[in-house]
């Protein structure tokens, strides 16, 4: 019995919910014996177990990527690219030419009405700028596309102020104001 008082198990029995009480008898040196491991309560009766680990079949398999069908080392993978690779192994990505991005947001605003020729000439002159300066790069520098395109949509654009004020001096060119009237012919 164990010096417990009111407990009723006997020693090294678990008592009421798992716990096994300590050994009185100590250790051959005099100090007292380490516990014993916790072992977890036996199920009660109808309570829920999990289910059993599947295991390979016995004696191997005669398919060729072993006893489950894969081979060996199929799901290895590196968590994280190295140092100047993308995920996939590849070289790295260019990074775009910030220049040319911007050229071609500013050319974009060329569609502004009445203020939009200054945003467009400055998206054509800095289109030029980027195309150059990512020659230059030898390979380093991306965004040649946006350059070219910033180089398009502001010389189109351009194009369009153009017309619209030549045709707006050509009307009033030959129109004549006199009086409360405009003549125009």
């Amino acid at each position: 019995m164990s010096d417990v008082p009111g407990n009723t198990e006997r020693e090294g029995q678990p008592a009421a919910g798992g716990f096994i009480p300590p050994s009185s008898t100590g250790t051959p040196d005099g100090g007292q014996a380490a516990p014993p491991a916790w072992q977890p309560p036996p199920p009660a009766s109808g309570a829920w177990t999990p289910p059993p680990q599947p295991q390979p079949p016995a004696g191997g398999s005669d398919q060729p990527g072993g006893a489950w069908g894969f081979a060996p080392g199929a799901f290895t993978s590196q968590p994280y690219a190295a140092v100047g690779q993308n995920q996939y192994g590849g070289p790295p990505a260019k990074k775009n030419n910030v220049l040319a991005i911007a050229a071609m947001v500013l050319s974009i605003c060329g569609v502004i009405p009445f203020i939009g020729i200054l945003p467009a000439i400055a998206g054509v002159v800095m289109g030029f700028v980027a195309r150059h300066l990512i020659r230059r790069s030898n390979g380093a520098e991306g965004g040649e596309g946006f350059a070219i395109a910033a180089i398009v949509i502001g010389l189109v654009i351009l194009a369009g102020y153009a017309l619209v004020i030549g045709l707006l001096v050509g009307v009033a060119h030959h129109c004549t104001t006199s009086g409360n009237s405009t003549v125009c012919r």
